[in-house]
């Protein structure tokens, strides 16, 4: 398989899962989903950098990391800025929600990482 195809791969399911959670509301029902979503996340991040753009790891989690804090800063100021447009369900209540998102999709860039490693050594 191509390695722009994986990479694509990866980020289409992140953004289909992404899409199908929101216009199903399967985060008013099973609010958990947002765990697994985060950790696709993560791979879709770590595959596009290490497969396109050929980033080693140490960058790619630093880079996972801060797009992590960035988004997870966005998505709570969103939230209290617009809080009309944003149904209660999908709300950032604590703190550690965040935490929690950025934990995970660390986790999630850094098992890519480890496979996408072991795939480049067998290829040569």
């Amino acid at each position: 398989m191509k390695k722009a195809t994986l990479a694509l791969l990866a980020l289409g399911a992140f953004f289909c899962l992404e899409w199908l959670a929101r216009s199903f509301n399967i985060y008013k029902h099973f609010s958990l989903i947002d765990i697994p979503l985060h950790f696709l996340g993560g791979i879709a991040i770590a595959t596009i950098l290490m497969l396109i753009y050929n980033k080693k790891t140490k960058f790619i989690l630093w880079f996972t990391l801060i797009f992590g804090i960035l988004f997870e800063v966005v998505e709570m100021s969103y939230d209290y800025l617009f809080p009309a447009m944003n149904p209660t369900w999908l709300m950032d209540v604590f703190f550690w929600d965040g935490v929690t998102d950025i934990l995970v999709k660390l986790f999630g860039a850094g098992l890519a990482c480890a496979i996408l490693i072991r795939y480049k050594r067998k290829l040569k």
